[in-house]
């Protein structure tokens, strides 16, 4: 029943994309038309809009643009979309070559490109609104059973598996080392999953085990296979090799497993990164920061006596010191760091922080200056973000391949941020979640993961975020 369900919201989706094509082609075709003045466009392009339904079609399962919503964000989907639309796009533009059309192209190509791409990101907005108001009619949520051990609660905690937009309900967790008190509900031991199976109705069981518990694992993959229910296996947040991907490569003709694959040790990627920082940072320093300062400058001013920007010193790539700007949020004299090096990080409804600085802290334009080390080259727009040196010191000794984090720059965004891994760190398991988060994302970087993250974190503003202050 459940794959019936999914058959037919892919059709739904394919359907409402192909309209949206429908509407934005034949609108942008009116246009060229009334604007160029080519009276035959109507007759001798018709060829291509047929042929650009099936490209879509196919651009569309080459980069997965229908995996299913409840397993990935907004900002997922509209990041596979750019890359469907570029791809859709070039194999337009050559077929309207194919079919000598050249004469009409240019302008129709860019009508109609603005037209499609702004018409369907609306309609997958749409689609996931309406969408999500559905998840009150418990067919459209997935039962999931959750496995794992001790440490299993911070890693959900940590990450987006029991976010609302999931559509996911977890049911409860197994678990052979737990009293229950973590926020989820412990229904038993890993080997009861057999009466566990019998007793609820569960759509799908998510394993989160170390690989040392390979017997563990076999036992609940053989009992979902037995009830005939869903089992994956997600990476395990104590995995002894890390998070990271993994690599064979050959030596003499044996065959080598490294543990560790950073994408950005190769330098054709740290190049394509660096570009994209400077090119990004420029567009915002010209067409934000340019206004944004002045009116920035006379409320901080207004707000409290001291300088516009607070200048701090803190860890970048390879532990190296960078000077990191910022707006000035607090009152002058309200340290960080107290006299006998302790971190005092900023919490809610801090006394030391400023009204200005409040608003600036929340809608995180005191970030803002940092785009400058961006362009200078110490920090990139998007990384992990850099810690006070005091917190760097206390972490590196308690949390688990936490220097790992300095292998990359350090960015303005990150992926542990919008995966709600930000503000003040309370218990240093949340920290570790933080440096899983991070070292992910070293380890699967790439330029599409970086506009993901970019379009997440705007995403983000927007919606506002409980633990920016």
């Amino acid at each position: 029943m459940f794959q019936l369900k999914k058959k037919y919201y892919y059709l739904l989706r394919l359907l409402l994309d192909l309209l949206c094509i429908t509407i934005a082609y034949f609108v942008a075709l009116l246009f060229t038309i009334f604007l160029l003045n080519y009276n035959h466009a109507f007759i001798s392009i018709q060829p291509v809009y047929f042929a650009s339904l099936l490209i879509w079609y196919i651009s569309s399962k080459v980069f997965y643009l229908y995996n299913d919503i409840t397993l990935v964000s907004f900002s997922q989907e509209v990041v596979s979309l750019i890359k469907v639309a570029i791809f859709h796009i070039l194999l337009l533009v050559f077929l309207l070559f194919i079919f000598k059309l050249q004469d009409i192209f240019r302008g129709f190509i860019i009508i109609y490109g603005l037209l499609f791409f702004g018409f369907i990101v609306i309609e997958k907005y749409l689609y996931r609104v309406v969408y999500a108001k559905t998840r009150k009619n418990n067919e459209n949520i997935k039962a999931t059973l959750v496995v794992g051990n001790k440490n299993i609660a911070n890693f959900l905690n940590g990450s987006n598996l029991s976010n609302n937009n999931l559509n996911l309900n977890i049911v409860g967790i197994l678990n052979d080392d737990d009293d229950g008190k973590n926020g989820y509900k412990l229904l038993g031991t890993i080997y009861s999953i057999h009466q566990i199976l019998q007793k609820l109705t569960i759509d799908q069981v998510l394993v989160c085990l170390p690989i040392d518990e390979e017997d563990k694992i076999d036992y609940v993959v053989s009992a979902c296979e037995q009830a005939g229910i869903l089992v994956s296996i997600l990476t395990s947040p104590t995995n002894q090799f890390g998070i990271g991907t993994r690599r064979v490569m050959n030596y003499a003709n044996i065959p080598i497993l490294f543990f560790k694959n950073y994408p950005l040790d190769d330098f054709e990627n740290q190049l394509f990164k660096r570009i994209f920082d400077i090119i990004f940072s420029i567009f915002v320093i010209v067409f934000v920061f340019s206004w944004l300062f002045p009116i920035v400058f006379i409320l901080i001013k207004l707000s409290s006596k001291g300088p516009v920007f607070f200048n701090q010193y803190r860890w970048g790539i390879n532990n190296k010191k960078i000077k990191c700007y910022k707006f000035r949020t607090m009152y002058i004299g309200s340290n960080e760091v107290t006299t006998d090096g302790t971190y005092m990080p900023a919490k809610k409804d801090d006394h030391r922080i400023t009204t200005i600085g409040k608003f600036l802290r929340k809608s995180s334009i005191d970030e803002m200056p940092q785009f400058f080390n961006v362009l200078i080259g110490s920090m990139s727009v998007v990384g992990p973000r850099p810690h006070p040196i005091p917190l760097n010191i206390e972490s590196q000794e308690q949390v688990h391949n936490y220097l790992l984090r300095h292998l990359v720059k350090p960015g303005i965004t990150g992926w542990a941020q919008v995966n709600g891994n930000r503000g003040e760190v309370k218990i240093m398991s949340e920290m570790q979640d933080r440096v899983n988060f991070d070292i992910w994302y070293i380890e699967n970087w790439t330029l599409w993961l970086d506009i993901q993250i970019i379009f997440q974190t705007v995403i983000n503003l927007i919606k506002g975020d409980e633990k920016a202050f």
